[in-house]
């Protein structure tokens, strides 16, 4: 044992120069190289074992991959369990998702961030696998491709919500097509 009075193991290895940089950039904040990688695998074996923290991000991620869970707001889970789907498309939660993503009002922002807001959202929630975005060569219009793995009640709903956002909040025209686990919108900017 070591005057710390903590067990320590030399290791000697070789590591690639951006994770050296990483390293460099923590080092100063835990104090030593040895800190951070200690911290690192902490976080590594938390990440990977739940259970063994009371972390709640850590356990979100957990069960959004592990066990395909999802999230939504708390008002269009209430106005779904309620069997009021229409107000679960009017109630639209998105301006307020966006406003807080990027952190200012919805007037003051584009339709670009707009688009690229949601698609870090909505896959960052687990809604969806992945949204593709493809601007017109003019950037009068884009296209939303929406995959998600659920089934065409999925995309109708999902379509609708969004053409209710894009054209109520966004002063948008939009139409949509749907498919079993997938939707595409095909936004025209004012």
């Amino acid at each position: 044992m070591g005057r710390n009075k903590v067990p320590y193991r030399r290791l000697n290895t070789t590591i690639s120069v951006e994770c050296l940089e990483i390293l460099e950039k923590y080092k100063k904040e835990y104090g030593s190289q040895r800190a951070v990688i200690e911290r690192a695998l902490k976080l590594l074996d938390s990440m990977k074992n739940p259970q063994l923290t009371a972390n709640r991000d850590i356990l979100w991620v957990q069960l959004r991959d592990a066990v395909d869970q999802v999230a939504i707001s708390k008002r269009m889970l209430a106005h779904l369990m309620g069997g009021d789907v229409e107000l679960a498309l009017i109630d639209n939660a998105s301006q307020y998702l966006i406003t807080w993503y990027l952190g200012r009002p919805i007037e003051e922002v584009t339709i670009d961030q707009v688009v690229n807001a949601i698609k870090a959202i909505y896959v960052a929630t687990n809604v969806f696998r992945r949204i593709d975005v493809i601007h017109s060569n003019d950037h009068s219009h884009v296209q939303m491709i929406f995959w998600h793995t659920m089934d065409k009640r999925v995309s109708e709903f999902c379509a609708k919500y969004f053409k209710n956002f894009f054209e109520n909040v966004m002063n948008c025209r939009v139409v949509y097509y749907t498919q079993n686990i997938s939707f595409t919108l095909h936004i025209e900017k004012p």
